[in-house]
């Protein structure tokens, strides 16, 4: 019946661009049609206009249309720098004997903040001395965390490995310690409701990884702004590495922890302005913001200098810098890596998808290539190929860990 749905209607595009976020570039057209058709089905709607005022003013088809929409991508101890930078942070509370309390959003099916906990743990912490809130839009990603059984897919970084006695093997999957699981409280919260965000208090450290490259740029500043009013003055938020985006820039300065991607407040003093400058400015503005960040290049251009750079977020010199450095090293395979980060982080995934795919030819064992370039097909609605993606993943990590 509502194959004759071909288009997706305005109005329910907007609600769900108002209400979550929503970048409707960073989800595949296609994708977001079969949700809508899928719904229509079950709740028995042949209107496109009567199912849009259903969403609008039933919050439950709401939340079952946004299960549809929402693809959980996550697994245990994603980026191991993140963790290990994490262990050295929480040393300074640990000694002065401080209560801890940590923020994970999104939280998606618990991997995350129960990664967090392990570390913790694992470092000596009682889980009487810590708390981690985590928190998801989705109520099926939160009931899943909740179980805490987990399949093979979820083990799929090799810092896994040493935490593997917080596991135990049951006929549905590997389960979590309860010790693991008491250390986490799960809430279902919308990241754009800053209101009840703002009364769960200050955080020192808080995760916010791989969600600005869902939104549309006017949800990202509210975002930065939320977790910037929220993280303590000398606090560290865990950013995703897809998403230096200029967004966080507005908020927050790089820690200069290589590939853990923490950062903490901007120095007002030192920033432009703490608000998010307009896209029709920013379009004026990006030639003379690389030609400014120019007049920084070193004399010698190197993966050094480029990293450097892709750690303080400084995304349009990445660009430019990896396209000087591959015109003389046109098989550096690190260097399209970046070049792909870069444009991930410009939403320009396309473009990030091809560098990635270079990277891969030039080096076929790159994991973290292959990591970024699933998600980023994901993100396309081209779900084969990331399965595929991640299945050649799977192989390259096995071989590594028998060599």
């Amino acid at each position: 019946m509502n194959k004759a749905l071909l288009v997706m209607p305005d109005a329910l595009l907007q609600y769900l661009h108002d209400q979550l976020g929503l970048n409707p570039s960073s989800i595949n057209k296609q994708s977001l049609l079969n949700a809508v058709r899928f719904r229509m089905r079950i709740r028995n709607v042949d209107n496109p206009h009567q199912y849009t005022i259903m969403v609008q003013q039933q919050k439950e088809e709401f939340l079952q249309l946004v299960e549809k929409i929402v693809v959980p991508e996550t697994s245990f101890f994603r980026h191991a720098a993140a963790f290990s930078h994490l262990s050295h942070l929480t040393q300074q509370y640990k000694k002065k004997k401080l209560p801890l309390r940590i923020l994970c959003i999104p939280s998606s099916t618990g991997e995350e903040p129960y990664s967090i906990a392990m570390c913790l743990l694992h470092d000596g912490w009682q889980a009487n001395d810590f708390t981690i809130d985590a928190l998801d839009v989705s109520s099926r990603a939160l009931a899943r965390a909740k179980t805490g059984v987990y399949q093979p897919y979820s083990f799929r970084g090799n810092m896994i490995q040493q935490y593997m006695h917080f596991f135990s093997e049951t006929p549905k999957g590997y389960r979590i310690a309860d010790e693991v699981r008491q250390c986490v409280r799960f809430h279902q919260r919308n990241i754009l409701d800053a209101d009840r965000l703002l009364t769960l208090g200050f955080y020192p450290i808080i995760f916010c990884r791989n969600l600005l490259i869902y939104l549309h740029r006017k949800a990202r500043c509210k975002v930065a702004q939320t977790l910037a009013a929220i993280l303590e003055k000398e606090g560290t938020l865990f950013a995703g590495n897809a998403e230096n985006s200029n967004v966080w820039n507005n908020y927050f300065t790089s820690s200069r922890v290589p590939m853990s991607f923490a950062m903490r407040h901007a120095d007002p003093l030192t920033t432009t302005k703490r608000f998010c400058i307009p896209p029709s400015l920013l379009n004026k503005t990006s030639t003379t913001a690389v030609s400014v960040q120019k007049k920084h290049y070193p004399q010698s251009i190197s993966l050094t200098s480029i990293k450097t750079l892709a750690d303080k977020g400084e995304m349009l010199a990445v660009i430019d810098q990896c396209k000087v450095l591959l015109s003389t090293e046109p098989n550096n395979a690190t260097c399209y890596f970046y070049l792909a980060l870069a444009h991930a982080a410009q939403d320009e995934n396309n473009i990030a998808i091809k560098k990635l795919r270079k990277a891969i030819y030039l080096q076929a064992d790159y994991q973290e290539a292959l990591q970024q370039l699933a998600l980023l097909l994901d993100l396309k609605g081209e779900k084969v190929a990331a399965k595929r993606m991640r299945q050649r993943l799977l192989i390259v990590r096995e071989h590594a860990n028998h060599e």
